[in-house]
């Protein structure tokens, strides 16, 4: 839903669907379902929309629908960012709500976000109100340094990641787990509670 707020009349708005990865190695949150590609004529700034993206239980794959976010990429730096983060109004507030009926979480304050989430159903949606097109998504931000395999991730590698990488030593599970395989070779084990050690303390 986009709403003209300043720009000239006849202008052109479109949204794309992608059901497969678009940007693949981007960093800062790890991606999950489908892309939408907001395209229009408006400038940044001159619109709003409310960019909605559902998802069910299967697609997050282990990860706590809570901690979701609707993300965009960002070209610049070639990752994918909070998509309220390059609205030209700024960042707004962080809705979460848990059951209920949906439509209470869509704030119409521009740079508000969030996720609903029904856990009888599985389903829910992240959405955000945004003045910027893009490509958008929704995912669970990548954490910030090694070690830092505790969700939600605090930026901080401390006992609470020792604990996670613990409790899930052998083969890496799907979801958060996965994380704290730190050295990417598909076992938490040994090295990776090396790693983790080693940069134990404030994520610099």
């Amino acid at each position: 839903r986009t709403h003209n707020v300043a720009g000239p009349d006849n202008s052109s708005v479109s949204v794309a669907q992608f059901d497969e990865p678009l940007h693949e190695g981007a960093g800062g949150f790890a991606e999950m379902g489908a892309i939408l590609r907001l395209e229009t004529s408006l400038a940044d700034g001159q619109f709003s929309s409310w960019v909605i993206i559902p998802f069910d239980l299967a697609s997050l794959n282990g990860f706590d629908p809570l901690t979701v976010d609707l993300t965009h990429f960002n070209p610049t730096t070639g990752d994918w960012e909070l998509a309220t983060v390059s609205n030209m109004a700024g960042l707004g507030n962080r809705i979460v709500i848990q059951g209920g009926p949906p439509t209470v979480i869509f704030s119409q304050a521009l740079g508000d976000y969030g996720v609903y989430w029904d856990s009888e159903l599985g389903k829910g949606a992240a959405w955000a109100h945004v003045d910027h097109a893009s490509d958008f998504g929704f995912g669970v931000q990548l954490p910030q340094c090694a070690g830092d395999c505790h969700m939600p991730l605090d930026g901080v590698v401390d006992w609470d990641d020792i604990l996670t990488l613990i409790t899930n030593w052998g083969l890496t599970p799907p979801g958060p787990a996965t994380f704290a395989d730190l050295n990417h070779d598909g076992v938490i084990e040994v090295p990776d509670l090396i790693i983790l050690i080693q940069g134990f303390g404030p994520c610099p």
